[in-house]
């Protein structure tokens, strides 16, 4: 399946149930803030390797939880006709200026401190 076909399922399955009507931006902007937390929550208590390795059923819980970040990112680019791809093309353009090579490489340091 092509990344428009699956954005025009996304957009098709909210229309079919109506509920466009309750996907303003800040709706949205929340919902991502709640599935970001439930996607944390797979991780709570557990140590880095544990972290790593997860099992079947929390791995399938992440899926779930990815998959709910990433529709409620598409109905925000659809209500502002944002292009995800091309956004995200240009975000990492914009952070390959920010975090050059020779003075990001194996350094966390935030892009105005290096």
């Amino acid at each position: 399946m092509s990344y428009d076909q699956l954005v025009r399922d996304i957009i098709d399955f909210r229309d079919a149930r109506n509920w466009r009507k309750f996907h303003n931006s800040k709706n949205l902007a929340e919902g991502i803030c709640i599935e970001s937390a439930e996607l944390l929550s797979i991780f709570l208590w557990k140590d880095i390797k544990q972290s790593d390795n997860l099992g079947a059923e929390d791995k399938q819980k992440l899926e779930e939880e990815v998959a709910d970040i990433f529709i409620f990112l598409n109905y925000i680019c659809n209500n502002y006709n944002i292009d995800l791809l091309e956004a995200t093309r240009n975000k990492i353009r914009i952070n390959k200026e920010r975090y050059p090579v020779d003075k990001a490489y194996g350094n966390s340091t935030k892009y105005d401190k290096l």
